[in-house]
């Protein structure tokens, strides 16, 4: 099991990208934090809230102020310069845990074709928030709706991930 970054590394880093921070920084904390302690970072997720599977808190109380205080000020910096830091989030995101998005266009939706997760369109934007699973859409409702190619995508991707249907 990988070892944790100590306390006082944690401080001398968030220290770091806390003095004069920029839209870069932002994306490489981000990262720090990913690669440090596996997890996904969410901008409107307070750092006290990240729990393990088990319930465990991921980081401990200092942890969580101090990385909430960096978050604080991650926040400031995108809004000063106009710039979606949930986006920075699902990009960072993405390099670690790498999908593979393709639009459906017949059912205006992305579907990721490594693990059958359909994500809607909203405003533009693909919503993440709520991705449904394949398997839990109904055959009849959707299925029959989509073009061919958007249907041999699907049976591609149902192939893929290995689905009972």
């Amino acid at each position: 099991m990988k070892k944790r970054m100590s306390f006082r590394k944690l401080i001398s880093s968030c220290h770091f990208y806390m003095e004069d921070m920029t839209v870069n920084d932002v994306k490489d904390w981000f990262k720090l934090v990913m690669k440090e302690f596996c997890v996904m970072v969410d901008p409107g997720t307070d750092f006290k809230d990240y729990i393990t599977p088990d319930k465990t808190p991921v980081f401990s109380v200092k942890e969580a102020a101090l990385l909430n205080r960096v978050m604080n000020k991650a926040i400031k910096v995108c809004k000063a310069d106009n710039v979606d830091i949930f986006q920075i989030a699902v990009n960072v995101d993405a390099m670690f845990y790498p999908t593979q998005l393709v639009l459906l266009r017949s059912a205006k939706c992305f579907i990721d074709t490594n693990t059958g997760n359909t994500f809607k369109i909203v405003g533009g934007k693909i919503d993440l928030e709520e991705p449904v699973h394949l398997d839990d859409i109904e055959i009849s409702d959707w299925f029959d709706s989509l073009d061919v190619n958007d249907t041999l995508i699907v049976q591609n991707t149902i192939s893929n991930y290995g689905s009972t249907r």
